[in-house]
């Protein structure tokens, strides 16, 4: 017996008006007590005619959309306003139907059998809703349990944590086959309080296969529970631990700190990866508390409202040096030299080291300090290279990668160079801030040149070099000298540089980069410049042109004949272009003209003022296009972004980032049209 689907009520409009009009003339002719009757009955008519028909149509269309939850909630609102009338019950007993939970559908049949009169026209669908439900309880097949467990497994991985939780109750063989497919609980992490509640009652049957958790929500009573299942030694495989801000805020303090360093000792044979984010004063646990009791721990990341000083705690308990600790990353108010060097004492197998908001000496004592050292981040204002980045054999002991700060002042030369020297043979990515320093803006000294000292440098194996030089160009010229005879650079940024042609004399000189950022240059003269470089580029055999990916940002030098040449290029894959004023809508059209034919997949524009619909189209029709993102564009239309989407036939992804307000309409038709769209307002 199959189940037909149940009739939906007709909303009819004709009742309510009728009551209302009564109501009006009672009420006109000041017979209060006939008035009062009359809107009384209306508005019984209305909740049980009018609203039980709207309800039943929204249940309907959530219940098509498997929001069960919902869809329940106004059946049993129709059974609430009504509970003798059969519609509301027919539309929950459907419903349970629908989720295969016959059982509870019977229920809620015969519960109406028992309300609704005989004599109602839909007492026999009652009857007949009851039959079907029984029949399909005796029949009922679990499709789940009868699949292979190697296409169970499948299906497990590619639902939600949530979901995966959700299904452990269904039934004894669901929450066998779910808990038992370790690979789907390896990696727990839930936006959602509702979801990380439903995860932690589930920790009975997953505790144990979970590898790299984070806890980012502030509710103690599922933070207790993940501490019971932590206490009782069930988390036997974790790696990787992590606290949000949302959580250490409202969740740690003084009276919380044995139980924490009771379950992180629990969890020391496995723990290597820790971090705590706490955006707070006064924290109640230290670094020190966090390597006594975390034996095996390699990787610490630590961010925190406190100096240092305050921070380390008293270092002395640790019993001597720290034997596993390789990766140390703090984010804190201050790091000083002297807060710093009791630290680096205890930690002597450090192979990468991030540190933000320190003083200058910390350059110093890192430079005598650390002999292990790969990766160093002095004061980094983004997430830098992990160790498990690092690609390809290290040619000796020495750093691979250097960051200091994205923009701002700059790092001392004095300081930072001796980086570059000693580690010249190792170096593979730079990341240097060598313009001004605080000290020299605000005294206003002149740049020492520094080539004298450092003519030696010779950036051998650099793959990667981002550099601010400082506005007279000297800096530059030391930069450019110790790349020129490097043959394994593949990306360079400059940024604010003064001196765009000696770039390009350097750069034609090496093998052809894969990657190019210029950004916050004011200069204008370099335009001919790089006219000049991406023609040579456009003039290789196409088996060896390699430039893929550019970024041009606030550039006075690119001009519409700088892009008409770098589209010449055969081997461009990437594409973003930000607010540059000295490019045309003309220029643009042509540029993305020329790519037609290309193999670009991305497009990235960011407040270009001269992209309009004509623009749009011919982005549309670059053949391989698969990615475009859109910044900031005002001049466009709700018909351009549909003939762009029509015409960009590979397009998988679009992005409109505060651009133009798009109708309803249009972002539905986007939406069936591309297999991510993201809107942001």
């Amino acid at each position: 017996m199959v189940s037909a689907p149940v009739p939906i009520s007709n909303i009819d409009t004709t009742p309510a008006k009728s009551y209302f009009a009564n109501v009006k003339n009672a009420l006109s002719k000041h017979n209060y007590t006939e008035t009062v009757n009359l809107a009384t009955n209306a508005v019984v008519n209305i909740q049980q005619l009018q609203l039980m028909a709207v309800l039943d149509h929204r249940a309907y269309a959530l219940g098509m959309r498997s929001k069960f939850e919902a869809a329940m909630e106004d059946a049993k609102e129709m059974i609430t306003y009504a509970p003798e009338m059969a519609a509301g019950y027919l539309r929950l007993g459907s419903l349970l139907a629908m989720q295969g939970k016959q059982g509870m559908a019977i229920e809620i049949y015969q519960e109406a059998l028992e309300k609704v009169a005989s004599g109602d026209i839909k007492y026999e669908q009652l009857v007949q809703g009851k039959k079907i439900a029984e029949v399909n309880k005796k029949r009922r097949v679990d499709f789940f349990a009868a699949l292979p467990p190697e296409l169970g497994d499948e299906i497990i991985m590619l639902m939600e944590d949530k979901d995966m939780a959700i299904c452990l109750n269904v039934s004894t063989t669901w929450r066998r086959k779910i808990a038992n497919c370790g690979l789907a609980w390896v990696n727990i992490s839930n936006e959602d309080d509702t979801a990380h509640g439903i995860i932690a009652s589930a920790l009975p049957y997953i505790a144990r296969y979970i590898e790299d958790l984070i806890i980012n929500t502030d509710d103690s009573e599922v933070w207790f529970r993940y501490l019971d299942h932590m206490e009782q030694g069930q988390f036997k495989k974790i790696e990787s631990f992590e606290m949000t801000n949302i959580a250490t805020t409202k969740l740690i303090n003084t009276n919380m700190i044995m139980s924490l360093t009771s379950v992180l000792w629990q969890m020391r044979t496995t723990l290597t990866r820790l971090q705590f984010t706490f955006h707070s004063h006064n924290i109640p646990v230290t670094l020190t508390d966090l390597l006594f009791y975390c034996t095996n721990l390699q990787c610490l990341v630590f961010e925190a409202w406190d100096p240092l000083d305050i921070i380390v705690g008293d270092l002395e308990l640790l019993g001597g040096p720290h034997q596993s600790l390789i990766d140390l990353e703090t984010t804190i108010t201050t790091t000083t030299s002297e807060s710093l060097e009791p630290l680096l004492k205890q930690l002597p197998k450090l192979r990468r080291l991030s540190v933000s908001y320190s003083t200058a000496d910390v350059l110093d004592l890192v430079y005598r300090m650390c002999p292990n050292l790969e990766i160093f981040g002095y004061n980094p204002s983004f997430g830098i290279l992990d160790l498990d980045d690092l690609e390809g054999e290290s040619s000796g002991p020495g750093l691979r990668a250097i960051y200091t700060r994205n923009g701002g002042y700059g790092v001392p030369k004095e300081k930072f160079l001796p980086f570059l020297l000693k580690n010249m043979h190792t170096l593979q990515t730079i990341y240097a801030n060598l313009s001004l320093t605080e000290d020299q803006v605000k005294n206003d000294e002149p740049y020492h040149d520094p080539f004298p000292d450092y003519r030696d440098l010779k950036l051998e194996r650099a793959e990667s070099l981002t550099f601010w030089p400082d506005k007279s160009g000297i800096i530059q010229t030391l930069v450019l000298h110790a790349i020129e005879s490097c043959k394994s650079l593949t990306h360079i940024a400059a940024v604010a540089t003064p001196n765009i042609p000696s770039l390009v004399d350097t750069l034609i000189t090496m093998p052809p980069l894969e990657e190019m950022e210029l950004s916050h240059i004011g200069a204008e003269d370099g335009g001919p410049s790089l006219v000049r470089l991406f023609k040579m580029y456009a003039s290789l055999p196409e088996s060896k042109q390699k430039f893929r990916r550019f970024w041009f940002r606030y550039c006075s030098s690119i001009t519409d004949e700088v892009l008409d040449a770098v589209a010449d290029g055969k081997a461009i894959k990437e594409v973003t272009l930000t607010k540059l004023g000295k490019v045309t809508q003309e220029g643009l059209w042509g540029f993305m003209n020329k790519l037609r034919d290309s193999n670009v997949f991305e497009v990235k524009l960011v407040e270009m003022d001269v992209v309009n619909d004509v623009v749009l189209e011919k982005i549309g029709g670059v053949k391989c296009l698969k990615t475009i993102i859109l910044e900031k564009i005002t001049d466009i239309t709700d018909d351009g972004i549909k003939r762009m989407v029509d015409d960009a036939t590979n397009l998988r992804s679009l992005t409109l980032d505060k651009c133009k307000s798009l109708s309803k309409e249009t972002v539905s038709y986007v939406q069936r049209k591309i297999r991510y769209v993201e809107i942001i307002e």
